[in-house]
């Protein structure tokens, strides 16, 4: 629960209460409702989280894995796809333990792993920026 600003804390005798929310008697429109309300960030993100995953295990690993059995050199391109895959499963992992504290209800506007979403969004586009430039060559 957020600290409660200086004034009130200063008169004393402030009683507060916290109360759980009980979501299980809602209808999934409601539902659906009551997370845009609480978490609009929530949906975007589960949909980034299984985008991601599916690239990684659709796109980027198998690539990575014929290039292996060919035993094709690690550099140029291949290295930066290596680098990019990495990336990917790094960023949901980090979205995976975002998810948590939100399901915890925990706080999370200030917390760190938004940063690190941040930078992980940011290097992965600039991976795959780099890729496209190895590709066109």
């Amino acid at each position: 629960m957020a600290e409660l600003p200086k004034a009130l804390r200063a008169k004393g005798g402030v009683h507060v209460e916290e109360v759980a929310r009980d979501l299980s008697g809602l209808s999934e429109a409601e539902m659906a409702r009551a997370v845009q309300a609480d978490a609009p960030e929530l949906l975007t993100l589960l949909s980034d989280f299984q985008e991601t995953m599916r690239e990684a295990r659709t796109r980027v690993a198998p690539v990575l894995s014929a290039a292996r059995q060919r035993q094709l050199p690690q550099d140029g391109g291949l290295k930066v796809l290596e680098v990019k895959l990495q990336l990917m499963l790094s960023y949901c992992t980090n979205l995976a333990f975002y998810l948590m504290l939100k399901a915890q209800g925990r706080a999370v506007r200030s917390h760190p792993v938004i940063d690190t979403l941040l930078r992980h969004r940011i290097r992965s586009e600039e991976h795959t920026s780099e890729l496209q430039s190895h590709s066109d060559l």
